[in-house]
């Protein structure tokens, strides 16, 4: 398992978009991210994302479930559909068990941990 600072190194240059619609909770999180993808892209919805994702083509999709304009559910389907090979990563805080049907790679409850993310990040890099 890498560090924090070998995750760091081997994320930078990743493309990627995380998608929050509560401002407070994104804000937060997306500093945490930061750390990790200097160049993060936020979006506060799920259509606004969809729009950024057709143009820029991010490696990395992190994005909440129950957003205004698209859910999150819908947005992994059109990013999964214009190019499988993009990560999803689902940030929610519903349970598991509305979680089953996601074509999500990896999910991680919120609040999410340092540990939580960087579990992910090594599963990534690897």
């Amino acid at each position: 398992m890498y560090s924090i600072k070998e995750l760091a190194e081997k994320t930078k240059k990743l493309e990627v978009l995380y998608v929050e619609d509560d401002f407070e909770v994104q804000q937060q999180t997306a500093r945490l991210f930061k750390k990790f993808f200097p160049s993060l892209k936020t979006c506060d919805n799920g259509l606004e994302a969809w729009e950024y994702f057709q143009e820029k083509q991010p490696t990395i999709l992190i994005t909440d479930l129950k957003m205004p304009l698209m859910d999150g559910k819908k947005l992994i389907e059109n990013v999964k559909g214009f190019d499988s090979n993009v990560t999803c990563i689902v940030l929610s805080g519903l349970s598991s068990e509305n979680k089953s049907d996601l074509q999500a790679d990896f999910i991680l409850g919120k609040p999410t941990s340092l540990e939580s993310i960087k579990e992910v990040l090594n599963k990534i890099v690897e």
